[in-house]
């Protein structure tokens, strides 16, 4: 472990320093204690609100226009994510507007409208009572992992499309049960796998698979939450709740299925499933490490894959949380070099792909290309705003998808720039099956199915 935090996560700090000194939120306030913890929901949204002050974000939503009949957007739960990955970039998309939000207190529903200031917005003080609206299109939904597939499935029945947290359900199995209610309604459902949606993940994958660099030989991910982030009773630890490592931080095997099985094609070997468990929960993974190796049909190659996620980072000498180690990456060494992307999942506030060049023999010869992609690229072309973050190019695919199908283009062929499919979802959630299964770990189980 290196003693010096890596640029990206300097310039984070940074960054966060300056939002308090600017008084964007006037609860800011960065820990300087060990015994100090900062919430992980207001350590993004505190991040959130920076990057849109430092790129003049307020100026363009003031300028914006909506449309004379925007799709409506329900919101179920009053989770607190819902600003960043929802209200936030529904404010600056001119075709949706947050119509309403429910949660199982009325008064709890009503205080996050007033909070944000949704004023577009209706209070329910049942999940119900918004599905049955006929004056909602769309539902985004951030309940707990556990009810993530009942509360889908209820909500296509109901004729709404949706957005849902990853991970979309429990088990791949649910994802079969999820297929069949969209197929059945005719509506939109998208898993929230926000990273892959952004120009810079295209741009890796583009590079990796233009042969330039050679054929991909190994790849490893990391993804960690320092110790202390997460409290000892937060819902991620939580079985009934379908917590663990392998499910909140699947960006790590989704990562993993991108670059290494796009084409969900190869045949997958789970070699070593590594969980640390859960002081209060043996069935929890509170960190998960995995050997998996992918062999592709048409040439026999073979892909080993190396994946880490800690929701709770052992803390340095028992009281320093590792902060220097948080910024989410992978590594892809391929025949000719080795590509590196710092920050995949929130590559909006800063990223950098690095790409060192190998000689004949395989070692690295310290030459290095750096490359970067905020908009643009093949998927997006001329659409997108360097400010846009994750989740608002998502939000743009998932808008345009439901327009799409509403014209009858119910594959979005043509009008969607990128899309993750359920097949796509599915294949993320084998692989966390098959993680649990090898770690001895009981696979996690959705509510009401």
């Amino acid at each position: 472990m290196s003693s010096q935090s890596p640029p990206v996560l300097q310039q984070h700090r940074r960054q966060l320093r300056r939002l308090c000194q600017v008084h964007i939120s006037a609860n800011c306030q960065l820990p300087t204690q060990t015994n100090q913890v900062l919430k992980m929901s207001n350590f993004v949204e505190l991040a959130i609100k920076f990057h849109n002050f430092r790129n003049g974000v307020a100026k363009e939503k003031a300028a914006l226009r909506k449309t004379d009949k925007p799709l409506r957007a329900g919101v179920l739960s009053a989770a607190a994510i819902n600003f960043t990955a929802f209200f936030d970039p529904v404010e600056s998309h001119a075709d949706i507007i947050i119509a309403g939000v429910a949660a199982r207190a009325l008064d709890k529903a009503q205080a996050q409208i007033d909070k944000y200031k949704l004023t577009d917005a209706k209070a329910y003080g049942s999940y119900d009572e918004l599905l049955s609206d006929p004056a909602i299109d769309l539902i985004y939904t951030a309940l707990p992992n556990g009810l993530h597939a009942q509360w889908v499935i209820k909500a296509l029945e109901k004729g709404k499309h949706v957005l849902v947290e990853k991970p979309i359900a429990s088990t791949a199995a649910d994802v079969d049960k999820i297929r069949a209610a969209a197929d059945k309604s005719g509506k939109v459902v998208l898993e929230a796998v926000h990273w892959r949606f952004h120009p810079v993940a295209h741009l890796v994958k583009e590079t990796i698979e233009s042969g330039k660099y050679g054929k991909v030989e190994s790849f490893s991910t990391n993804m960690v939450l320092p110790g202390g982030i997460l409290s000892s009773d937060d819902i991620r630890f939580r079985y009934d709740l379908a917590g663990g490592a392998s499910m909140d931080l699947n960006y790590v095997l989704s990562a993993a299925r991108y670059i290494c099985n796009s084409k969900g094609d190869a045949t997958v070997d789970i070699q070593e499933a590594k969980a640390r468990i859960n002081a209060k929960d043996p069935k929890v993974d509170e960190a998960m490490d995995t050997v998996i190796v992918f062999t592709h049909p048409e040439d026999g190659s073979k892909i080993t894959s190396k994946t880490h996620g800690d929701l709770n980072t052992p803390k340095l000498l028992g009281v320093i949380p590792r902060f220097w180690d948080a910024t989410p990456s992978f590594t892809v060494e391929l025949t000719k070099a080795r590509l590196h992307l710092d920050n995949f999942v929130g590559p909006y506030m800063s990223h950098s792909v690095t790409i060192t060049h190998k000689d004949a023999n395989g070692k690295l010869t310290g030459k290095k290309e750096g490359l970067s992609a905020y908009k643009g690229g093949s998927h997006w072309g001329e659409r997108g705003q360097k400010w846009w973050t994750t989740y608002r190019y998502q939000l743009e695919a998932f808008v345009d998808m439901i327009r799409a199908a509403e014209a009858g283009n119910k594959d979005g062929e043509g009008a969607v720039a990128c899309w993750v499919n359920l097949d796509e979802s599915k294949g993320v959630l084998e692989l966390i099956d098959g993680v649990y299964d090898k770690a001895g770990l009981p696979r996690r189980e959705s509510a009401g199915l």
